[in-house]
């Protein structure tokens, strides 16, 4: 089924989660529906991970004030974790590129790509911190 969007919803600034296009509509309850039988479970473990982020059936933490006359409590729900959703996928990209920033040096580059002959693969093949070398 194609869903139709409007103008408003296509120049909308709000951003749209993964999470967001497979309830809108219930589209992945219909997509589920038709293909249930034929779906891998990883993929049904991934969906109902993205689907259940940040809801507080998964859990969550607890915190007070540490005023004893404040009665405010916080609940701040768990997220699913899974790279695949749009908010834990995203905060997982930026710690790799930090790593990646860590790692590099602090200059200007270019990405240069070597060759290696093809009798140098056996050596590498099981040992690949030797690349790095």
């Amino acid at each position: 089924m194609l869903y139709r969007h409007t103008k408003e919803e296509l120049t909308s600034s709000k951003t749209c989660s993964v999470k967001d296009l497979l309830l809108k509509h219930k589209a992945w309850w219909h997509f589920f529906q038709k293909h249930k039988e034929e779906l891998p479970q990883y993929i049904l473990d991934t969906i109902s991970r993205i689907l259940s982020c940040k809801l507080h059936t998964r859990g969550y933490s607890e915190y007070c004030c540490s005023n004893p006359e404040c009665t405010h409590i916080k609940h701040v729900p768990f997220t699913c974790k899974s790279r695949f959703c749009s908010s834990c996928g995203k905060k997982a990209t930026e710690h790799w590129v930090q790593t990646q920033l860590s790692v590099l040096p602090a200059c200007d580059y270019q990405h240069i790509t070597f060759t290696m002959p093809r009798e140098f693969w056996r050596l590498f093949k099981n040992n690949w911190p030797l690349i790095n070398l």
